[in-house]
Parts: structure tokens; C-alpha cells; sequence
């Protein structure tokens, strides 16, 4: 009101020798709406983004200042031990990446590790992202979707609720690191596995070998009372091994190809079980931060298992309804579209169902182990269920149901998979399996 009436004052009094500027109540919220969208930790997927940049770019990873923004960003308290294990979790990555380079699907496939990352930081968050997932426009599916949103950012904000207690924590906890070890675990057997058919193949390598010199002495014994010049001898001595030995040769290139390859193939299975004790030392380094943390929990309406079975009752009642959008979105293509208008609208539609995609990976990836493991089953189940019967190639939904299934399953079923291929004598599929393969679950049911 004072700053009313001095503008009031100043209009009626042209001789005024200063000039009196008014703030307005918008800059004021303007600024304020700054501060506070500041303050709020970046949303997974962009945290995702910002993972990758250090696992790619080495001189990223040794700047410590750069470690410890992106710590401050993802709202989790900066230290030196979490941001020395953050930093050589990214380092295992990049060595992961470095070596899957030029191999599109295996890149792709290291990549999305960084929801493992995620997932681990997500421990030690100090408050969830305030925003909410972005609202999808009134386009084609925009119903659906938005449907779907809701049931996530309800889902997100129960999650916190279970966050703000020691005992929710533990249990996420407790479920990411013993994923963690199946997952160390699975690698050293599939290594031991791949280090058996290596000896295989070296052993007929050998043998190859022997069947060649072999038939060398033969070749040479033979020739050896023809009266010829010692070179022609020589000559021909290892022509008639050659044209003797074809069938031997072959299998001694081919075991040679293939035990080449499984080297390659354990390489790469260790620098992924390099990378996983790299982020379960990132647990263990974070378990000891949330011990020092200040142990004040927040007033809650029900107690820690309480939030914990609602939320996962909530999720079972409303899979059905969720799955059932899924459907719908992954049933109806855009249809051919013409005229400038429509090829717009296609195009709002496809970038709408591309930001849906990256918050439902965000959603299941990073708070799987928040969600009691039986719910985790079932989601599992329904997921592989609707990739199966309504996934379409091209489609970006059908993609990210795909990842999030397999990457779930990779967790909680990896063990049970794995022994069930060993029982059935199908050790090749653990390729398919490490892999992460969406159909996996499936084939074993």
C-alpha cells in the first residue's frame, strides 16, 4: 500500500526528481518460483543423462567439483567416500561402454545400466523431485496417457512417504544390494561357463593340431625315398598335408573363431561384474551415510510396513487399469496422416508417447526395490504377458515395456533363470539372458 501511494505521488508530480520503480507481486513469485525449481533434485531421467556424460567423458569424471553438483542436483548429500565410489562406478561404466563401441545393441545395452545407478542413489535422496511427470497435450492417446501418469506420480509420492522412514530405506536397501550380488554372482557363473568352452575348444584345437603334424610325417615318410631335389621334397611334402588335411584345417580355424569370440564374451561378462561391485560398493558407501544421517523421522499416519503394504496393495488393485492403458497405446498406430496439420499432430504425439516412455522406465527401474518383492513378480509377469501378446516393433512403448521387463527380471529372476537353463542343458541362452532378453521369462514358463 506505501508503495502505492508513493507511485500515486510520483504520477501526480512531474517535478519529482528521482524516479520510484514498483516491484510487482509476479516478479516476486517469478523469483521465488526459481529459487525453489533450483532447489528441487533433477528428475531420474535427466539425472540418467548427466551419469552417462561422466561415465563417457574421463575428464568429467576427475573434476570433483563436478561429482559433487551432480550429487547436490540428484538431492543426495555430498561426501567424499559417495562421490569417490560414485566416481569409480562411472569409471566401470565408461570401461564398459569403451569396450562395447561400435556393437550398437550391446551399447545400448551397457547404457542402460545407469537406471543401476539410479536405482543405488535413489537410496540416499533427501527428498523426491517435486515436479511432476510432465502432462501429456490433447493429442490421439493424450487420455491414456494421461491415466498412466497419474497412477505413477501416485505411486512416486506413496514411495516417498516410505522413503521418510528408516525401516523403508533399510528395506530398499536391503533388496538392492542382495540384487546386486545375485547379479556379481551370475556374472562369475557365466564367466566359469564361458571358461569351460574355452578349454573345449582349445582341446580340439589340439587335436586339430596333432591330426596335422600327423599327417605331416606321413606326407614327408612317403616322399622320403623319391629321388628329388631336398626343396621339392619340401614343397611337396607340405602340398599333400594341405590337400590331406582340409577337414582338419576347418576345424581348427573354426574352434580357433569361436574360442576368439568367448574370449571376447568373457571380457565383456567381466567388466559388467566389475561394474556391478563397483555400484554395490556405492550401497555399502551410502549405507554408512544413511547410519550418520540425522535419525528424525517425520510423523506419519501409519507405520513403516503399513505404507509399505498399501503401496504395494495400491499397485495390485490398479495394475489391471494400468496395464489395460498400456494395451491401448501399444494397440492403436498413427495411422497414415496427411496434410501438414495432421503430420504436426503425429509428430506432438510420437514426442508425447517418447516423454511417457522415459518416466515409466524412470518409474519402475529406480524404485523396483522400494516395492515389496511379490508385487515385483507380478508386475513381471504382466509386463512380459502384454510385451508377448501386444508389442510392436517400431513402437516406443512396446521398447520401453520390453526394457523395463527384462531389466526386472534380470534382478529378482536371474538366479532362478539361470539354473533352470543349466537344467535343461541350454547354457546358450545365457547369452540371450545376459543380454536381457524379454522373452526369457517367458520361454521357461
Amino acid at each position: 500500500m506505501e508503495s502505492a501511494m508513493v507511485e500515486g505521488t510520483a504520477a501526480s508530480s512531474p517535478s519529482a526528481g528521482h524516479e520510484v520503480i514498483v516491484i510487482s507481486d509476479d516478479e516476486s513469485k517469478s523469483e521465488s518460483n526459481e529459487e525453489a525449481s533450483r532447489s528441487q533434485p533433477l528428475s531420474w531421467p535427466d539425472v540418467t543423462e548427466k551419469l552417462l556424460l561422466l561415465a563417457k567423458h574421463r575428464e568429467l569424471r576427475v573434476d570433483q567439483q563436478a561429482v559433487a553438483t551432480l550429487l547436490q542436483d540428484t538431492g543426495v548429500p555430498v561426501s567424499t567416500d559417495v562421490s569417490g565410489s560414485l566416481r569409480l562406478a562411472c569409471d566401470a561404466l565408461g570401461d564398459l561402454l569403451a569396450f562395447s563401441r561400435g556393437h550398437d545393441r550391446r551399447y545400448r545395452t551397457s547404457e542402460d545400466l545407469v537406471w543401476v545407478l539410479c536405482e543405488v542413489l535413489s537410496l540416499a535422496r533427501r527428498q523426491s523431485s517435486r515436479e511432476p511427470m510432465e502432462q501429456v497435450k490433447k493429442e490421439e492417446h493424450g487420455d491414456v496417457l494421461r491415466e498412466l501418469v497419474q497412477l505413477m506420480e501416485k505411486w512416486r509420492l506413496m514411495l516417498e512417504e516410505c522413503s521418510r522412514t528408516s525401516i523403508g530405506r533399510e528395506r530398499a536397501l536391503s533388496g538392492t544390494i542382495a540384487r546386486l550380488e545375485a547379479m556379481i554372482g551370475a556374472c562369475s557363473l557365466e564367466i566359469a561357463h564361458i571358461q569351460d568352452d574355452m578349454q573345449e575348444y582349445e582341446v580340439v584345437m589340439e587335436t586339430a593340431t596333432e591330426d596335422w603334424v600327423e599327417a605331416l610325417n606321413y606326407c614327408r615318410n612317403k616322399l622320403e625315398d623319391e629321388c628329388i631335389e631336398d626343396i621339392e621334397r619340401s614343397w611337396r611334402t607340405f602340398d599333400e598335408t594341405f590337400s590331406l588335411t582340409k577337414d582338419v584345417q576347418v576345424r581348427y580355424e573354426e574352434s580357433k573363431s569361436s574360442r576368439n569370440a568367448l574370449v571376447r564374451q568373457a571380457q565383456e561378462v567381466e567388466l559388467r561384474r566389475g561394474f556391478y561391485k563397483a555400484a554395490l560398493t556405492l550401497s555399502y558407501t551410502i549405507t554408512q551415510l544413511m547410519d550418520s544421517r540425522d535419525q528424525e523421522e517425520q510423523q506419519q499416519n501409519m507405520t513403516a510396513e503399513e505404507q509399505v503394504n498399501f503401496l504395494g496393495n495400491d499397485v495390485l488393485v490398479y495394475m489391471d487399469t494400468f496395464c489395460e492403458g498400456l494395451r491401448a497405446v501399444c494397440g492403436n498406430p498413427f495411422g497414415s496422416t496427411r496434410g501438414e496439420a495432421a503430420a504436426t499432430l503425429e509428430d506432438e504425439s510420437r514426442l508425447d508417447l517418447l516423454s511417457f516412455c522415459k518416466n515409466f522406465e524412470a518409474f519402475w527401474l529406480v524404485h523396483r526395490n522400494w516395492l515389496p518383492p511379490v508385487v515385483v513378480d507380478m508386475v513381471i509377469k504382466r509386463f512380459a504377458a502384454l510385451a508377448e501378446a501386444n508389442g510392436r516393433s517400431g513402437c516406443p512403448v512396446s521398447t520401453a515395456i520390453d526394457r523395463v521387463c527384462a531389466s526386472l527380471q534380470s534382478g529378482s529372476l536371474h538366479f532362478d533363470i539361470t539354473s533352470k537353463y543349466l537344467l535343461k542343458g541350454k547354457p546358450e541362452h545365457l547369452h540371450s539372458l545376459r543380454m536381457g532378453s524379454p522373452g526369457i521369462y517367458l520361454a521357461l514358463k
